[in-house]
């Protein structure tokens, strides 16, 4: 059944629309079309400045900085799910990706509690703290985080090449849909309503959690459903637009 009145929100913070976190994002939201409604928003599209911590939204309920934010807060507040993709750039999100997470402070006061969340994070080897900071943030704003995807790639198309990363945004999409069932059916599991971490719904404890090194998820053996793949494994010869996403029992080779 299609659930048309729940979004799933993509958030892109690259400049890159073919980017690698960008088509992860993408392996994500199209085995999700078929039953929700689905977006991507490019944040290199919108004109979102930083937050000048004025304050005034705090005392007059909206921001005094004309731009696009308004238009991507309301998209924010309709959606049951939203997934933040962004490369990690000096070991952090990219600016726009700060600068959206700033301008939200807003809703902080519950008015995104209770949505799901994750993050996808890519990038050539030392990923630094881009996936814990965007856990803080969901934490702060009390969304129920689902785990996310890390994958390892430097040029456009070159995450093809890391399989554990394409069996990762596998496993968030099928993770998507059943928290997002469980939401809909009002039988949300007690432990995800403070914004920790729920684990995931393929496998409880994640080898290699989002704080991990390049080195420690290496040394990681693979969860189930995930590949061995990995930030040695080397690119396609062509990379292309569609990622080809292994089977089941190939991801467990």
């Amino acid at each position: 059944m299609r659930r048309k009145d729940i979004l799933v929100l993509g958030i892109v913070g690259s400049a890159r629309k073919e980017g690698n976190c960008a088509s992860l994002l993408r392996e994500v939201l199209d085995r999700l079309r078929d039953g929700f409604d689905t977006e991507t928003v490019f944040l290199s599209d919108l004109d979102i400045r930083p937050c000048e911590g004025c304050h005034y939204c705090q005392n007059n309920g909206s921001c005094r900085i004309d731009d696009d934010m308004p238009a991507l807060s309301a998209k924010l507040s309709r959606a049951g799910a939203v997934v933040l993709a962004t490369p990690s750039y000096m070991g952090g999100v990219t600016s726009r990706m700060r600068a959206l997470m700033e301008r939200t402070w807003p809703l902080r006061k519950g008015q995104m509690a209770g949505k799901i969340a994750s993050y996808i994070v890519t990038g050539r080897r030392r990923i630094g703290i881009a996936s814990a900071a965007m856990a803080e943030y969901f934490t702060r704003l009390g969304m129920i985080q689902v785990p996310g995807v890390l994958g390892y790639a430097y040029e456009p198309g070159e995450i093809a090449g890391d399989r554990e990363a394409v069996s990762q945004a596998l496993r968030l999409a099928r993770d998507l849909r059943r928290y997002l069932a469980l939401m809909e059916d009002r039988r949300t599991p007690t432990a995800m309503h403070d914004g920790r971490a729920a684990p995931s719904l393929d496998e409880p404890s994640r080898a290699a959690g989002p704080e991990a090194t390049g080195a420690e998820r290496a040394a990681a053996p693979p969860a189930q459903g995930q590949g061995a793949g990995g930030p040695d494994a080397p690119p396609p010869a062509e990379p292309s637009r569609r990622l080809e996403a292994p089977d089941e029992e190939t991801a467990l080779s």
